[in-house]
């Protein structure tokens, strides 16, 4: 493997890579609570922590004498080519190409690391944190759990190895990778919730909306605060994907959208060139999110998710895959009845999960007094948007928070640091929602988008 065959080549494909634009915004934000950084590592220098994403993967290179980021770089995460979510790839590993999975994402981080530094034999230390079928990917583990319920990896220790013997182009340097719960709550959600110090009070919320869903919610116990955690079927909606105009959060993707009282759109453009007049290309999570709590609010959809037969207006059409709400033209871009099906889903999984949590800690009567909404999502997400359709519950204070992940895997980098997040795991109690009936009761009942917020008497439209 030689560095020349790792440098990047432009495929022409903006709207697949996104790697020309990177917003770090949604990666490392000022607000982010953080704890203290560790001592010194006893080599000085540099290391690099790896956010392995189902979409995106993220690495920063971080500075152990200024304890800051250097350079952040991101790219779309290759092994998308063999599908869109954790549950494909598993299906593709198991069934012989866990070799070609694991080579592309080892290129992948090369590609990164190389973005990052011109001197990766400098790289001491790195970090690698991903959600557990990410983490199997790039160790070369065949996610066999996958197959079985409750879905629980044969081993869910952490993993010290060395870059060279994974084929990394930094020679020297040691990997090390967090524990994970579950099959589906991994090491990326461990360290986030490290990193916010979820246990330190009671009632704090998680919720990392992604590909994958992964849910924390802290809570008094007699051997203090523990941290019950689940995770729900993939929300692929919330990063744009299964939307028929839809696409990651980089740059031409409308991110907020607005109606006015004639449904006229008002719309802002992810850029690096904000200045530039350019037009959209789609809708990314966000986006999505804004157009459906907008259409609510004017009441051109119904909270069943349907549109408002009484509702008749140009933008307002029929096509072959049914009737759309017209965006944006030349390009076309709109949000199809399909589309707010996906969102409702979405929508009913996540809030029906947190409604599940709730019901098991029933007994300290609890009040939620902070939500943390993580992830690149959460943090274009507009909370007032996601309480509008029922996302979120409406209680307490919500904080969009970025990238956690990447910021936990920056305290890996540190030994004392490692060890109490190695330590953290004893705090988390995985409840398992499959098969559950309370889960199950709840979906039903969340399946209509909340009104709660809307001062609107929808009881003829539904």
């Amino acid at each position: 493997m030689t560095t020349e065959s790792l440098l990047f080549e432009c495929s022409q494909d903006c709207h697949q890579c996104g790697r020309c634009f990177i917003d770090k915004q949604s990666i490392l934000t000022d607000s982010t609570p953080l704890r203290d950084f560790g001592r010194l590592p006893a080599k000085m220098g540099y290391g690099i922590a790896v956010d392995i994403g189902t979409t995106t993967i993220v690495a920063y290179l971080w500075d152990f004498m200024k304890k800051q980021v250097n350079q952040v770089s991101a790219k779309t995460n290759g092994q998308r080519k063999y599908g869109l979510d954790v549950i494909r790839r598993q299906q593709q590993a198991i069934s012989g190409n866990l070799n070609q999975l694991h080579e592309i994402v080892i290129k992948d981080v090369n590609r990164l690391i190389l973005e990052l530094t011109s001197k990766p034999d400098d790289i001491s230390i790195i970090s690698i944190v991903g959600n557990t079928t990410m983490r199997d990917l790039f160790f070369n583990i065949p996610p066999e759990w996958s197959t079985t319920p409750p879905y629980v990896p044969s081993s869910t220790d952490s993993i010290i190895t060395n870059a060279q013997d994974m084929g990394l182009i930094t020679r020297d340097a040691v990997i090390y990778s967090p524990p994970v719960i579950h099959g589906y709550w991994g090491s990326d959600a461990l360290v986030g919730v490290y990193a916010l110090d979820l246990c330190k009070d009671p009632y704090v919320l998680f919720l990392d909306l992604g590909t994958n869903g992964e849910i924390a919610l802290s809570y008094p116990s007699p051997r203090g605060n523990t941290i019950l955690a689940t995770s729900v079927s993939s929300a692929p909606c919330f990063e744009g994907m299964q939307i028929q105009c839809g696409m990651g959060a980089k740059q031409g993707a409308i991110s907020h959208i607005t109606l006015d009282e004639s449904l006229t759109p008002t719309y802002e453009i992810i850029s690096d060139d904000p200045g530039l007049n350019q037009s959209p290309r789609g809708l990314c999570g966000s986006g999505v999110i804004d157009i459906v709590a907008e259409l609510l609010t004017h009441q051109v959809i119904t909270p069943s998710g349907m549109f408002n037969p009484q509702y008749h207006h140009q933008r307002i059409s029929k096509t072959d895959n049914g009737k759309c709400f017209q965006i944006h033209t030349s390009p076309d871009l709109f949000i199809t009845l399909k589309d707010i099906g996906e969102v409702l889903m979405a929508k009913a999984s996540f809030a029906a999960a947190i409604q599940t949590l709730l019901d098991e800690i029933r007994s300290f009567h609890p009040v939620i007094e902070k939500t943390y909404l993580a992830g690149a999502f959460g943090f274009h997400c507009k909370p007032e948007n996601a309480l509008r359709i029922g996302l979120i519950p409406h209680a307490g204070l919500i904080e969009s928070v970025g990238n956690t992940a990447g910021l936990g895997a920056i305290h890996y980098l540190y030994k004392e640091e490692r060890n109490k997040i190695n330590q953290s795991v004893d705090t988390i109690k995985y409840f398992n929602l499959t098969g559950n009936e309370r889960f199950s009761e709840h979906y039903l009942s969340e399946h209509m988008f909340s009104t709660a917020s809307l001062g609107v008497n929808y009881q003829t439209l539904s």
